[in-house]
């Protein structure tokens, strides 16, 4: 089976904070980073969130002096069995200093000996 995803990911459980875009002041709830590659990311938290609604992610990675501050469209969220909501964001307009942060991030969890990055997608 082809592997559709377009980047590597790397799954570690990192607390971070998230909110609606545009809203000002701290980052509001809490979550649960599940994973993160260079496109997007997983966590998990207490609430259910609108398809396509604009969030930004912070995300304090160990080992790193400063946060992950990201902006993302919720691309799917649901309820699990366990009570608690996974959600998938897609992230925006991913800066080239930010793609660095992250590729970084991403290079400094992922398992030594893996491959490098996946082949690029045809159209990418």
């Amino acid at each position: 089976m082809r592997e559709r995803r377009d980047f590597h990911r790397i799954t570690q459980a990192i607390e971070g904070r998230y909110r609606a875009s545009g809203h000002f002041g701290a980052l509001g709830a809490s979550m649960t980073l599940v994973n993160l590659s260079a496109g997007g990311l997983r966590f998990r938290s207490e609430e259910q969130l609108e398809k396509d609604a604009l969030l930004e992610v912070e995300v304090k990675i160990p080992g790193f002096r400063e946060p992950l501050i990201i902006k993302g469209r919720v691309a799917w969220s649901t309820l699990q069995a366990s009570g608690v909501v996974e959600t998938g964001v897609e992230f925006l307009n991913v800066s080239p200093d930010l793609r660095c942060q992250i590729d970084s991030v991403i290079q400094f969890f992922r398992p030594h000996g893996q491959a490098g990055p996946p082949p690029a997608a045809a159209g990418s």
